[in-house]
This record gives C-alpha cells, sequence and structure tokens, in this order.
C-alpha cells in the first residue's frame, strides 16, 4: 500500500492526475493512467515495516525476513534464520525445532487475518 501511495504521489506532481476520472469496478474499461501508476510504483524505493521495498516488474525485489522460534514458558522469541526471495528458507538452530517421526522440522506458521492480503479462503 506504502508504493501504491508513492506513485500515485509521483504521478500526481508529474502528470497532474485528474481525479474525477473514476474507476469502475463493473465496466472491464481500463483506468487512462493504469500503465503510469504502474511504472511510477517499479521506480519506487522505500523503508518498509519488512525492510526496504523496490519493485522490478510489478513484483518484489528484495525481501528478507527472520524466521523466530516463540518459547511459551517465557514468552520470549529467539531467532533461528531467515527466509529471503533468492535463497529461500535457511533454518541455523534447528536442534531447537521439534521433529516429527521422519526427522522433518515441524514449523508452525502463524499470522493474523488483514484483507485484502491475508484472507480466509473459502
Amino acid at each position: 500500500l506504502l508504493v501504491v501511495a508513492y506513485g500515485v504521489m509521483a504521478m500526481d506532481y508529474s502528470q497532474g492526475l485528474d481525479t474525477r476520472n473514476r474507476v469502475s469496478c463493473a465496466k472491464e474499461k481500463p483506468w487512462e493512467y493504469g500503465s503510469s501508476l504502474f511504472n511510477y510504483m517499479n521506480s519506487v524505493q522505500t523503508a518498509g515495516l519488512t525492510g526496504d521495498i523496490s519493485l522490478r516488474s510489478g513484483k518484489r525485489s528484495s525481501l528478507d525476513l527472520d524466521l523466530m522460534m516463540f518459547h511459551a514458558e517465557t514468552r520470549l522469541t529467539d531467532k533461528i534464520g531467515r527466509w529471503n526471495l533468492q535463497s529461500g528458507l535457511d533454518i541455523n538452530r534447528t536442534v531447537l525445532i521439534p521433529t516429527k517421526d521422519t526427522g522433518i522440522p515441524h514449523l508452525m506458521v502463524v499470522t493474523r487475518e488483514e484483507p485484502p492480503y491475508v484472507m480466509v479462503k473459502c
């Protein structure tokens, strides 16, 4: 959402964005500023909650997330690895992760519902 906001602001300053021309969800007519907004969004570079944000061809080009383990007894967390777009998941403290009978780590991913980004699939 932050990238969209910065893209709209940059587009507004350079093109004199006409906000009276509204987009309709009922009609399959493209917004006349759509491709310009897409290009402006691809030029945005900013810091967000999950680190630096920049897009390449409409997709996030860098994303690094820390893998944390929550200890219910102490209510503390430990960093046990990381995940990024280039190399995927890298767990560096597998001893602390419970395993199934197969020896495969059992991980539980926790998030919260936050439409439209995280929603319950029907």
